[in-house]
């Protein structure tokens, strides 16, 4: 599409202009305020309703004008013909009931097609048939829209879509290091269906994150079983079971004994009853005060246990702080190294001249050729200011910020590792305080309890009966008693046993599950390499696609982070005079930006196949604007020229 007319009323202060543009290149100069900036709003606002610097709530309407018509008309000459499309803003009065004048009510807009009133929607459909939609025109006509006004999402999109991109299967058969990646990104239970590798990378690294907290928990938790394992190095199952059945079998005896000497007269039945009530009454006393003093020692045993948890922990978390800052040196360290290292190497290249010699032909002696020799000096710097942005790029990972981030890495684990040390020490401070604080066991003998139920076991002993039975039924009864306890004792000793059984397959169960989980931290941490290997391929055969496509331009489609990880991103680099890549958005200069949008529309066009005029306003900013095949219409600002003056370029 070539624009040959133009004609503006009462457009944004010009009252009347008309301007032929004849299909070709021109240079429109004029002083400031004379209007070269609203002859590039004109086309954007037939085609886009904005204005060419994408402003949406641009108006053509000349300020306080009212009662007239502002429009402005261009004719084109496309594949299919000539075309002429006109818009008209004008204001709306409405006269309302009872009312003898009309009033202002806003504003309305006409389209017009070959000098036939459209409806919007016609007009926009032409539109859309002729640039495919709406974007395309401020894309494709629109100098600094690509990379200024775009999302880099939708600008890193649109590269892709036109350059191709490239499926996983054919990154995978592309590189025989990630061969074993197919099968592991297998979905489980299927033959032929498969997670993407962002998506693997998100479910294993989540995977990752929960093994690890396991991991984590497990040493306390075998410490914890550890503590609970009974000392039974001097005990024997097998003698406690045969004294226990000893002791039974002596008071079975003693039971029958008792019996033979007991009196069958009713008094001394009581008189037993009541001694064994009494006996009874003291037993369970005695169990009482050993339960009372089990539950009190237990709190604080409990609350001891409790801490040591805390305290294991605590080790833990500092022994993995230390790990981790151990790490972050080593990363400080290499990265300094490197940062050195491609210092040195870029002041080598740059100190790099050109060898007069090379002028000399080697076979004949003579002096090359002027173009030969301009062509060979051209190829040096060329080549030297690709090895110098190969060292830019390589030095974007070590560069001073990401050292200082480094060192405040290393500086904040190590803060965290002292205020872990502190929190240790009070842990520690106050597990001593409860071990010293552990209660210890009144003899039941010494209890107020114990003193008046003896007193009333010893008067129901000195009622009058037998002396010679009642002394040895009280004997038989004071066997029985310490045999009873010694059962009782030698019942918990058996129980050891069982703890220590119980434990004892705990802790092995817990390291068993150990060492699957690091078996499976392992492999996924393998895996999770192989897919940043294939993230890294993706990343340089696309974005090597993508660069082939443009003279000068290139584009960073990735950010390498601090961890090695990819970040996605779409930034425009453009060339400095002495050939290194710099980001558009915050190193180049105007020519340059210029100079980038014009061939990223000319690629674009190109692509699409559509061709539309482009404005450049201020282009004497600009001494050599890059030649493109499209119609470009320079806008400069000329003090010499007072009046809008069109030259052919």
């Amino acid at each position: 599409m070539k624009l040959l007319n133009m004609k503006l009323e009462n457009f944004q202060g010009i009252k009347h202009l008309e301007l032929n543009f004849n299909g070709l290149n021109k240079s429109i100069h004029g002083d400031n305020a004379t209007g070269k900036t609203t002859i590039a709003n004109a086309q954007a606002w037939l085609l886009t309703g904005k204005s060419s610097d994408n402003r949406k709530n641009y108006t053509p309407k000349t300020e306080n004008a009212h009662g007239l018509e502002h429009s402005v008309e261009c004719t084109y000459s496309t594949e299919n013909g000539i075309i002429i499309l006109k818009k008209v803003l004008k204001e709306k009065y409405t006269k309302k009931r009872g009312s003898t004048t009309a009033e202002f009510s806003g504003h309305v807009v006409e389209y017009y097609k070959d000098g036939v009133p459209v409806k919007e929607k016609e007009f926009n459909d032409y539109l859309i048939a002729t640039f495919r939609n709406l974007e395309n025109i401020q894309l494709l006509s629109n100098i600094f829209y690509f990379a200024e006004v775009m999302k880099w999402d939708k600008r890193r999109q649109l590269l892709i879509d036109m350059c191709g991109d490239y499926s996983d299967d054919y990154i995978i058969a592309s590189n025989p290091d990630l061969i074993d990646l197919k099968n592991i990104l297998r979905k489980d239970g299927t033959a032929d269906q498969y997670h993407t590798v962002d998506d693997f990378m998100k479910m294993t690294k989540e995977r990752m994150k929960k093994t690890n907290s396991e991991m984590q928990s497990i040493p306390a938790r075998i410490d914890e079983a550890t503590r609970a394992i009974p000392n039974i190095s001097n005990l024997s199952k097998e003698d406690l079971e045969q004294k226990l059945h000893g002791n039974n079998s002596r008071i079975d005896l003693l039971i029958k004994e008792k019996i033979t000497l007991d009196s069958s007269d009713d008094e001394q039945k009581k008189k037993d009853e009541l001694i064994r009530d009494i006996q009874t009454q003291i037993k369970e006393a005695r169990i009482d005060h050993q339960n009372e003093f089990s539950n009190k020692a237990g709190a604080v045993q409990n609350k001891i246990n409790e801490i040591s948890s805390q305290v294991n922990d605590i080790q833990m978390k500092i022994s993995n702080v230390k790990r981790r800052i151990r790490n972050a040196e080593n990363d400080l360290n290499y990265m300094t190294n490197r940062r050195n290292q491609l210092l040195d190497e870029y002041k080598e290249v740059q100190a790099k001249e050109w060898d007069t010699l090379k002028e000399i032909c080697p076979t004949c002696g003579r002096v090359l050729p002027a173009d030969r020799v301009d062509e060979l000096k051209a190829k040096f710097n060329l080549d030297k200011s690709k090895k110098l942005e190969e060292i830019n790029k390589s030095g974007q990972a070590v560069s001073k910020t990401a050292i200082q981030e480094q060192q405040s890495l290393i500086d904040e684990l190590n803060k965290e590792k002292d205020a872990l040390g502190a929190d240790f020490i009070l842990k520690k401070q106050k597990l001593s305080e409860l071990e010293q604080s552990k209660p210890k066991m009144e003899p039941f003998e010494g209890t107020e309890t114990y003193k008046v139920l003896q007193d009333k076991l010893n008067n129901a002993n000195s009622m009058s009966v037998s002396r010679i039975n009642a002394e040895r039924i009280a004997n038989i009864d004071k066997e029985i008693h310490a045999l009873e306890d010694s059962n009782q004792n030698i019942q918990e000793d058996i129980s050891k046993f069982s703890t220590t059984d119980y434990q004892n397959r705990r802790i092995d169960e817990l390291k068993d599950a150990q060492k699957k989980l690091s078996a499976s931290y392992e492999k996924m941490e393998s895996e999770i390499y192989l897919c940043e290997q294939f993230i890294k391929a993706k990343v340089n055969m696309i974005t090597e696609n993508i660069n082939e496509k443009f003279e000068n331009v290139s584009f960073k489609l990735f950010d390498v982070q601090i961890n090695g990880g990819l970040k996605e991103c779409c930034e425009v680099m453009v060339p400095t005079p002495g050939g290194a890549m710099v980001p558009y958005s915050t190193a180049a200069n105007k020519a340059a930006t210029f100079n980038a949008g014009l061939e990223i529309v000319d690629v674009f066009q190109k692509y699409l196949g559509i061709e539309i005029p482009i404005f450049i306003d201020n282009a004497e900013s600009v001494t050599e604007l890059k030649q493109i095949d499209s119609q470009v219409i320079r806008l400069v600002v000329d003090k010499n020229y007072k009046e809008l003056t069109m030259m052919e370029d």
